[in-house]
């Protein structure tokens, strides 16, 4: 966890009164009873920021994890601020759900890559150990499921 006190002040709240992420996401955090949160190895600091938060709001800390950071191809953060693979653009490619999150948990992991069946087999298969140090490439065509070779006998 880092030390508060190595950090400048956070910003909440921006100078046109609207707020950052950093509160309203502790806000909703606590109301929904939120014990666990997954997310970025860039969070790391908000986290120390957020756990403060929580506590002088009388809520309970949750436990933080933080996994390596995914990147497109070509290096690029994925950010809903820039677009990078948005799930709204993988979903109207034709993208399934569990093979999106399947490719999103395991490609920073040892082993292989494969679609769990559904959340429950995908939290089972996570291993925080196995988790690599360094930034995944999250590259959409591995979650792409292959063309039927005779469209007469395609499932639809």
């Amino acid at each position: 966890m880092i030390d508060l006190a190595s950090l400048s002040d956070p910003v909440l709240i921006r100078a046109d009164g609207s707020y950052l992420y950093t509160l309203p996401s502790v806000v909703d955090d606590a109301q929904m009873g939120v014990t666990h949160v997954i997310r970025g190895d860039d969070h790391v600091t908000n986290t120390a920021v957020q756990a403060a938060l929580f506590a002088a709001l009388g809520a309970g800390v949750p436990r933080f994890a933080h996994h390596n950071l995914l990147t497109t191809v070509g290096g690029e953060g994925l950010s809903k601020r820039s677009g990078a693979l948005s799930l709204e653009t993988l979903r109207e490619g034709g993208y399934e759900p569990m093979a999106v999150a399947s490719l999103a948990v395991l490609v920073g992991m040892s082993g292989s890559i494969e679609p769990m069946a559904d959340l429950n087999a995908l939290g089972a298969r996570l291993d925080f150990a196995a988790i690599s140090g360094s930034a995944s490439k999250f590259d959409p065509a591995e979650a792409r499921p292959a063309e039927p070779r005779d469209r007469a006998h395609a499932i639809v």
